[in-house]
């Protein structure tokens, strides 16, 4: 709500406000005529002769006073029918504004939803680009293992085969060592008893 319209409805509830106080203001009046009234029908019947003047006077008083009433409530009854069509257009300010101030947060939502839509796209497509990576990278390691446990049993069978051809050899070895070993145990001996033979 503006700031006139805010001016225009205190100027209004002010003259309202006046106006009651005039009003009241009547009214008090109007008690205090009523009371000299009823003075003036006291003393009219102690004085008789001024009976027919003062009627006048208070019928004519009344009229004035009647028709005081009658405007301070043609204008009480303006100010408040002010006070309702500032009211009324205030009101119906406010609803367009509520009206436009919802449309635009009705735009904002949806431009949220939109956005909203589009991260949640985009992160399904990296996540589906992620997996793909993943499965792929998956697959590789795969075929790495396979191919590692190929040449890991390549590796072991060709040990053992070496280790078996070192280990003929240690059998060989050991078997010529004591065939040396036993010729040249051989050999002494018979050094000894030649020797022994020439001693004698």
């Amino acid at each position: 709500m503006s700031s006139d319209r805010l001016a225009q409805i205190e100027a209004v509830l002010a003259s309202v406000a006046e106006s009651q106080a005039r009003t009241q203001a009547q009214q008090e009046r109007n008690t205090e005529a009523i009371a000299r009234l009823e003075a003036a029908q006291e003393r009219t019947q102690q004085q008789a002769s001024e009976t027919e003047q003062t009627a006048d006077d208070n019928a004519q008083y009344l009229g004035e006073t009647r028709a005081m009433l009658e405007q301070a409530i043609h204008g009480f009854r303006a100010d408040i029918q002010a006070v309702v069509a500032v009211f009324a257009e205030s009101t119906a300010a406010i609803r367009e504004e509520s009206n436009q101030r919802h449309d635009e947060s009705e735009a904002r939502q949806a431009e949220q939803d939109q956005r909203f839509d589009n991260l949640l796209a985009e992160a399904r497509a990296d996540r589906q680009e992620w997996r793909q990576r993943f499965d792929e990278q998956l697959a590789e390691m795969r075929e790495s293992r396979v191919a590692w446990e190929a040449e890991h049993r390549d590796w072991s069978q060709r040990f053992d085969e070496q280790q078996a051809r070192m280990d003929e050899r240690a059998t060989a070895n050991e078997a010529e060592h004591n065939a040396f070993r036993q010729t040249l145990q051989t050999l002494l001996a018979e050094i000894a008893r030649i020797w022994n033979r020439i001693s004698a």
